[in-house]
Formats: structure tokens, sequence, C-alpha cells
């Protein structure tokens, strides 16, 4: 009775140990680097049971689709083993061993696979980095490489890089690259975000493609913040008369500026030719305006000009001034008079005055002095200076030298002419001219005309005028001579 109890507890341990079975359809996967394989293991069971599968080692890179198996009696149920290896597995064979463990008898059981990975084709897409202002307006930067980690050589891939707004597409380009293994190459791209670009979410994409397989595909995400963008658009005109300045600004971000602040220094001299937008304040030099909120798309502006032509123009006149008396006051001045004032009747004599005045500022070491006596007069010395004479069919040359004429010095050169007709009127003598040498070349100043005689009344008025007439074209020709 004992041995028989003794068989049936063994044959019962034995029926329990054999009550399910691990069938693999490979025990050995061939995986590339950066792929991905699967295959399968079979759980046989002789009983009603459910089985928990569980790794013995965990590797982030491989994964089952069950943790749960239940079996009926009988029968068999599979679960399958993914392997997807990254970049940084090494190559080579790798032993992955899962522990199959029965709910029901507790037994517990191990199924052993192995793993080859290998390297072959494959492009990897890393070390992705977005730097720039990411803002309406600003410019994006995106620098990243790519890895062959495959072991044969790469050619012709193509990469893409895509930019994303909410509204769509707003940047692409497009390299084509061959790569030799373990090669690496960075790219780095640059695109600016338009004005006044909406907030939200943007995107880049970084797509690897070899015909029509596509080897890499990453996407990296960045935010555009809400913000008021304020592009400076100011400008300064500057002539000989004028500065004219347009604080300018527009708002190029997608949200209303805040009031902004502007400051120009504009002395307590150029305030006297300030025109434009008047000041909120001064401090000291200091002009201050305040920019309006500028709504997005925007234009604000605060204009002033310093307009200097007033100052310019009385100096101009100053300076005229001081030119005409430079030039036409301070030199020697010249002037001819008559000492009498009687009717002209033959043999009256009249004494005629050549004055010469130095106004010049400084000595005048010589000078000449020039006259002319009509045809219609005869000449008379009289006490002083004496004139060199040059006789002419118009009349009489005269001519004297003036020495060391000191600043403010007057000479008087006097002489008398007597008529040789009796005339009725008056009859304006010849300019008298000075000649002398200023700012090393020769300068010549006429006189005045006087008149010789009184005024006539009437009908003598007229025949005067008809003889003086006559008279001028005779005195005409004396000067020319």
């Amino acid at each position: 009775m004992k041995r028989l109890l003794a068989l049936f507890v063994m044959l019962l341990f034995a029926g329990a140990a054999f009550a399910y079975t691990l069938e693999y359809t490979q025990d050995t996967i061939r995986v590339p680097v950066s792929g991905m394989r699967q295959t399968h293991v079979k759980i046989s069971s002789d009983s009603d049971d459910s089985f928990l599968v569980s790794p013995a080692d965990a590797k982030t890179w491989v994964t089952t689709d069950k943790t749960i198996v239940s079996v009926g009696r009988g029968g068999s149920e599979n679960f399958t083993v993914f392997f997807s290896p990254s970049s940084s597995v090494p190559q080579g064979l790798h032993k992955i061993s899962f522990d199959v463990e029965s709910r029901g008898t507790k037994e517990r059981k191990r199924a052993d696979l192995y793993a080859f990975v290998y390297k072959s084709e494959g492009i990897e897409t890393e070390g992705v980095f977005l730097t720039g202002d990411l803002i309406p307006s600003g410019t994006v930067s995106v620098r990243f490489s790519l890895r062959n980690i495959g072991d044969v050589k790469v050619q012709n891939i193509n990469v893409k890089t895509s930019a994303y707004s909410p509204e769509g597409k707003i940047y692409e380009s497009s390299d084509v690259l061959n790569l030799e293994p373990e090669d690496v190459k960075t790219l780095e791209k640059s695109f600016q975000l338009k004005e006044n670009a909406p907030p939200g979410d943007y995107s880049i994409s970084i797509k690897v493609t070899q015909l029509e397989a596509v080897l890499s595909d990453t996407t990296e995400k960045f935010v555009v913040a809400r913000k008021a963008v304020l592009k400076d658009m100011t400008t300064t005109n500057i002539n000989l008369l004028k500065k004219e300045k347009v604080f300018l600004f527009k708002n190029v971000g997608n949200d209303v500026s805040e009031p902004l602040l502007l400051t120009e220094k504009i002395t307590k001299f150029d305030s006297n030719f300030f025109k434009g937008d008047p000041p909120e304040r001064t401090e000291g030099d200091t002009y201050v305006w305040t920019l309006p909120p500028v709504a997005p798309g925007g234009l604000a502006s605060i204009k002033y000009s310093l307009d200097y032509s007033p100052l310019f123009y009385t100096l101009i006149v100053i300076f005229g001034l001081l030119w005409l008396y430079l030039t036409r006051f301070r030199t020697l001045r010249v002037s001819k008079y008559i000492l009498q004032k009687k009717h002209i009747r033959e043999g009256e004599e009249f004494t005629v005055g050549v004055e010469v005045k130095n106004y010049s500022g400084k000595s005048v070491d010589s000078a000449e002095v020039y006259d002319f006596v009509p045809t219609i007069f005869q000449m008379k010395d009289t006490e002083g200076p004496k004139p060199l004479r040059k006789k002419s069919e118009s009349g009489i040359e005269l001519k004297w030298a003036v020495s060391n004429l000191r600043p403010n010095e007057e000479r008087v050169l006097t002489y008398k002419i007597i008529p040789v007709v009796e005339l009725s009127g008056t009859i304006n003598l010849p300019q008298a001219s000075v000649v002398f040498a200023a700012n090393n070349k020769e300068t010549e100043n006429f006189s005045n005309t006087p008149a010789v005689g009184l005024e006539m009344q009437g009908e003598e008025k007229q025949l005067h005028q008809k003889i003086h007439g006559h008279i001028k074209k005779l005195m005409g020709k004396g000067n020319s001579s």
C-alpha cells in the first residue's frame, strides 16, 4: 500500500513538471541598428492556465506585446518579442531572457533568445539646437548633425529642413549629402519670422530621404510668444541750414506696444531754432516725448527740426556789410566839388576841388589822381600841387602824384576852370578818379560828377538839354582817350 502511494505522488509531480512547454520560432535574431525585428515564443499547456511574462534583464530596446498569456487545456498561445536597437547599442550578440511563470502552479521557466545587432545603412539625426529671437520678425537658427550609423557609404541623401507656423509652412530648404560610415555632418539653417507673426506653437521638421525611403524624420517644437516688437526706423537729415530728425517706429510684433519714452539733447542755443512736435517736458538740455501705443503693423512718429536759415541769412547780411565796409569804405575815396554857385558866363572863374581821403586803415605810399577838363572850359592853376597836363581834341587830362597818405589823412587838389561860352543852366563835370595798389592789385575809385552853373527855367532848360547832350558826347570821347 505504501509503495502504491509513493508511486502515485511521483507520477503527480512528474505530470506537474511537464504541465507547459516553451518553443521559439528562432532563437537568434539579426537586427540592424535603428531597425526593428520581432520573433514569437509559443507556450503550450496541458491544462487551463495563465502565464506571467517578465524580462530577466530589462533592456530598453526589447519589448513584448503581452505580459500575461492565457492558454486553454491542451492548447498553445504566442507572445511577440520586439527588438529595436538604437545607434548607442553595441554591435554583436546579445542574450535576451524572459521568465515565464505559471500562475496556477507557480512553476517558472526561462526563455533564452539571442539578438545579433549589426550596422548596415542608417542615418540618425542628433543634437538639434534652436537659437535666435523667437519673436515676430526675429531670426531663428537651427543646428543639427547627421550621422551615418551604418557600415556602408550612403550617397545622394536628401535633407529637407522645414519650418511651420500655426498658419502653415514658412520656410523650406534642401541639401544633398554623401556620408561615409561613422561620418558626421553638421548643418545650420537660419530663417526670419515674418512681421506680425502670430503667437503659438511652431515646429522644425528635419526629414532625411533616399529615393523613396525615409531614413530619418525628426521634429523639434518651439513657441512664439505674444509680444510687441517696435522696429526703429528713425532718420536724421542734415544739410547746411537745417537738421531734421524723424523718430519713426513700426510695430512688427503681434501685440499692442506700451508707450515709449523718447529723449533728445538740444542745447539752449539750438532751442532757438526748434520746430516740430513740442516735447511733453524739458529737463535741462533734454527734450522728452512719449510715443503712444502702436497696434500690430502700425506706425508712430515724432518729428522735429533745427532750422538755422534765419541765423545764416543774418550772418550773410553781417558779412555783406562787413565786406562792403572793407572794400568800399576802407579804401581811398575821392570826391569832386565846385566852390562857386553862379551862372555860366564867358570869362567867369569856377574853382574845382578834388578831395582824396585815406579810409583804408593803413598808410598808402603812393597814389595817382586823375581828372578831365572839357574843351568848353579853359584851365587855370591855383596855389598848391600842380598837375601834369595832357591835351587832346576833347579836353585836358590832369594827373597828380600823391604820396605818403597816412590813415584818415585827406589831400585837397584844386584848379580853376573858365567857360569859353555862355550857357544857361548846369553842366555836370566828368568824374575824377584815384588809382592805388591794394592787396597786391591795382584799384581805381571814382568820384561824383558835380554840376557847374545854376538851374534854368522854361525854354532855357530845353535849349540847355540839347547843348548838354552834345557836351556829354565830347566828354565821353575825353574819358575814352
